[in-house]
This record gives structure tokens, C-alpha cells and sequence, in this order.
């Protein structure tokens, strides 16, 4: 199994044990909080640059998180992506 594959397995797994609902702005309620301090410590530790953690359960979104910057960022547009068009697990 690839390094990638199992980041991919791991985000998945994470995902899959999410199930309360969460309103933007709001802290993360626990099953989210497990998988944003995972995400963020492996930001952290240089594991990889960054990434945007989004859940969303028949459509609603449920938690949205980005973390680190360089890759975000539009140079020129100043700007951040909006993460809705980047990959779905």
C-alpha cells in the first residue's frame, strides 16, 4: 500500500466515524475535534503542507477546516480556494 492510499484510508476512516452535526464557527463537537487535531498535528509536523478537512452528511456541511497556507493561497488574486472544488472521499 501506497503512502498516498493511506493517507486516502485514514481520511476515510476518519470520516466514517463522524456522525453529530456542526454549524461553521462553532467548535468542534468530539468526533469532529478527533479528526482536526489529527489533521492539524500532521500539518504541524511537516507530514504534509496542508490540507482542508470538509464533512458533510446528504449534502449539508457538516465542518470545514483549513490548514496551513502556502498551498491555499491564490498568489495575485489574494485569495483562498474555496474547497468545494477540491476531491471528495
Amino acid at each position: 500500500m501506497t503512502m498516498g492510499s493511506r493517507r486516502h484510508l485514514a481520511a476515510l476512516a476518519i470520516c466514517l466515524g463522524v456522525g453529530a452535526a456542526c454549524e461553521r464557527g462553532e467548535p468542534a463537537p468530539l468526533p469532529f475535534a478527533v479528526a482536526d487535531s489529527l489533521v492539524s498535528a500532521w500539518v504541524e509536523a511537516e507530514l504534509i503542507p496542508g490540507a482542508v478537512l470538509r464533512i458533510e452528511r446528504e449534502g449539508d456541511l457538516l465542518f470545514e477546516r483549513a490548514y496551513g497556507a502556502a498551498q491555499a493561497y491564490r498568489y495575485g488574486a489574494g485569495q483562498y480556494q474555496d474547497s468545494r472544488g477540491l476531491v471528495r472521499l
